[in-house]
């Protein structure tokens, strides 16, 4: 669904998809924060939201995507530190949180 024109936020009901393993939202107009139901994503390979308009810090939920293999919330509004939760991911292949306005070192 990246570069789809979308409009709006993320739905909080997106954590009703139990066992997508991709989500593709990149290079459209989402804004507002990453809903926190987002850790019920336990099958999620895969998040890309890359150049949308999301804001807030990234959840401490994240780190229950242990599955993620790649994450790319770069070019958003995103601030605060990135979770320590993040360190968890000992699959992740491929991480991009660059030219957002966070704080701190990135968790390895």
């Amino acid at each position: 669904m990246g570069e789809s024109n979308m409009y709006g936020r993320t739905p909080a009901s997106v954590s009703h998809l139990g066992s997508l393993a991709l989500l593709n939202l990149s290079y459209n107009l989402i804004y507002g924060e990453i809903p926190s139901e987002i850790d019920q994503l336990e099958e999620m390979q895969e998040l890309h939201l890359a150049a949308n308009n999301i804001s807030r810090s990234i959840p401490n939920s994240f780190g229950n995507l242990w599955k993620l293999n790649a994450i790319d919330l770069s070019s958003n509004d995103l601030v605060g530190n990135a979770p320590s939760t993040m360190m968890g991911f000992k699959r992740l292949l491929s991480r991009d949180l660059s030219n957002n306005m966070l704080n701190g070192s990135i968790p390895k």
